[in-house]
């Protein structure tokens, strides 16, 4: 293959990434989801050492997004419901979680970052954990959200000995290169190795 055909291919591979890329970033989604009162294992107080498990209130609601919300049916006060509402385990390890809300279900198979604070009289106390998994029902126009990578952080807050334990949970998304995109990046790099690799030849 000529010098010439070599870039040619190399600018077709990497133009065709970028407009390949392009449509999937526009699917970014950033969900802040709040409710209660949720309960924990060992009574009314969040305690480390003592909490190990916690139970979500029926429903929750909407309160703030980012990115392609229409698309997923996302709007304030929309309706995110949990499956199972607990008992959450509150450790590292396999889970299975779903949430749907809007046009979306979101599937969470595994748990990290498991932090548990004490409440007391002059000290709020919280549960915070993270979930990792991805878009398992996509109803939107093109399903362009199915199998995007999802992380959900959950920290739930007691202000005082006497509140209620309050739940806040972000989920976000991010679009993946399709396996195509992968393989036009590839096509590209070779094609621009092949042209370096000409250069030096002719050099030396």
């Amino acid at each position: 293959m000529g010098l010439r055909n070599i870039i040619a291919a190399s600018s077709v591979g990497v133009t065709m990434l970028m407009a390949s890329v392009a449509p999937a970033s526009a699917t970014f989604l950033n969900i802040a989801i709040s409710g209660g009162p949720a309960t924990v294992n060992n009574g009314p107080l969040i305690i480390n050492g003592l909490t190990t498990s916690k139970t979500l209130n029926a429903v929750e609601f909407v309160s703030g997004f980012a990115g392609a919300n229409v698309a997923a049916g996302i709007n304030f006060f929309t309706s995110a419901t949990f499956t199972p509402l607990g008992p959450i385990t509150i450790a590292t390890g396999a889970t299975n979680l779903t949430v749907d809300v809007g046009n979306l279900t979101f599937l969470f198979t595994s748990t990290s970052n498991p932090s548990v604070v004490t409440t007391t009289n002059s000290n709020s106390g919280t549960i915070s954990l993270d979930f990792a998994g991805s878009v398992s029902v996509d109803g939107s126009s093109g399903t362009i959200f199915l199998n995007q990578p999802a992380k959900l952080s959950e920290v739930c807050t007691q202000v005082d000995t006497s509140s209620f334990i309050s739940c806040t949970e972000t989920i976000s998304t991010h679009a993946v290169p399709e396996p195509m995109s992968i393989a036009l990046l590839g096509t590209g790099l070779l094609g621009a190795g092949a042209v370096a690799r000409r250069r030096k030849a002719k050099k030396a």
